[in-house]
């Protein structure tokens, strides 16, 4: 029942869907959670695999969005993740000791234990934070990145 998620980066994390480079020391909050960093998530388990082939993915918005989407499965039961770029959305449900994952854009139920998507969520999210300030360290200069990543 194990999950993997990652993100795949589909070009440069400075550099809006137009080619203009940004300097990501100023960038604001709107830029970084919908222009920068675009990509794929990666949600795969053995059985199902809901990685998305969009390409235009914001991973600070997977970042801020998908831990809370887990979040509200694990306390309320339910949990939903949009894709601001798509119409498309994976949602989640608890059930038990495990969350039952279903996506619009791809078949199947993935099934996983509660303990197993919180390992796996703060893994990402960690992993990203790391990758992302270690390819552009510019980026802790900006207030609205350590605010959308709790580095306060």
């Amino acid at each position: 029942m194990s999950i993997i998620i990652d993100f795949v980066r589909r070009r440069p994390g400075n550099v809006l869907p137009n080619g203009d480079a940004v300097d990501l020391s100023t960038a604001s909050s709107v830029r970084l959670l919908y222009s920068l960093f675009m990509g794929d998530i990666v949600v795969r388990s053995a059985a199902v695999d809901f990685t998305t082939k969009f390409g235009s993915v914001s991973m600070l918005s997977v970042l801020t969005g998908l831990p809370e989407a887990i979040s509200d499965a694990l306390i309320s039961g339910k949990g939903k993740f949009q894709f601001f770029e798509q119409d498309e959305h994976l949602v989640m449900r608890r059930r038990g000791d495990c969350v039952e994952i279903r996506c619009s854009y791809a078949e199947g139920v993935m099934r996983v234990a509660n303990e197993e998507l919180v390992i796996a969520i703060l893994q990402f999210s960690k992993q990203s934070v790391v990758d992302t300030v270690e390819q552009y360290p510019e980026i802790l200069d900006n207030p609205n990145f350590l605010k959308l990543t709790f580095l306060r």
